[in-house]
């Protein structure tokens, strides 16, 4: 199994710092944010992993994260067009292997082996972890029915669950030939919410693992204070 990490965004609400840099290399408890899935990712057993970076962003990566027993790809996402598009690139990296595709700014003492574990023994096409949201606009929402995903929406106009994706997930390489069907958004984004929807439409089994510890996913400033201080009292 592989590992991806999406870190292509812009971060614009973490502006104006992300202008000078990309948010997967901000500092958190004196680390590069992205430094923390990359951990996780290696305690899983995940040793080859992609990130998925802007081309201008090559240098900034390459200097600040320094890794050892991991083998590390950085792939160019030309564009702006949403998770979706951002997996695609990763097409010829990821191959015919099954892969646990991770948000940059995923940041949670969850042990991955559990989403791991999910996949390998059922046999999904994906497998996603969710968590209960206070407020869960930020991120897609999801329906279930035991032990399957029903239904998954990116930021709805119109709230339907309490339920949403924390940005990572288990998948099977099949999910590459879904990417060229699905249809942007009103913003001309694709998103990888979208991709998992196709699949449930055509039948394929989608199922989820709950989250059962805290989680930040670092999107603005006040994500950014609340993480700093998680790191300050609790090791990942």
């Amino acid at each position: 199994m592989k590992g991806l990490i999406l870190a292509a965004g812009l971060g614009k609400r973490l502006r104006p710092i992300t202008e000078s840099i990309p948010k997967a290399l901000i500092s958190v408890g004196g680390k590069p944010l992205i430094t923390y899935p990359l951990l996780k990712l290696k305690k899983a057993g995940i040793k080859t992993i992609g990130i998925v970076i802007r081309p201008e962003d090559y240098s900034k990566f390459k200097s600040r994260l320094r890794f050892s027993g991991l083998k590390i790809e950085y792939i160019f996402q030309k564009l702006p067009q949403g998770t979706a598009k951002a997996l695609e690139c990763a097409k010829d990296f990821i191959s015919d292997n099954k892969f646990l595709l991770c948000w940059c700014d995923f940041l949670s003492p969850f042990d991955y082996k559990k989403l791991i574990e999910e996949h390998l023994n059922f046999k999904p096409t994906a497998t996603i972890l969710i968590n209960k949201e206070k407020d869960p606009s930020g991120s897609a929402q999801v329906l279930f029915k035991c032990p399957y995903i029903t239904k998954i929406v990116e930021k709805p106009s119109k709230q339907f669950s309490l339920w949403g994706s924390t940005g990572l997930l288990a998948l099977e390489p099949e999910v590459f030939s879904i990417i060229p069907k699905i249809k942007p958004s009103a913003q001309g984004e694709y998103h990888v919410a979208d991709v998992l929807q196709y699949l449930i439409d055509q039948g394929k089994k989608v199922r989820f693992v709950k989250l059962d510890t805290w989680r930040i996913n670092v999107n603005t400033f006040e994500d950014l204070k609340w993480a700093e201080f998680k790191i300050t009292i609790e090791k990942l």
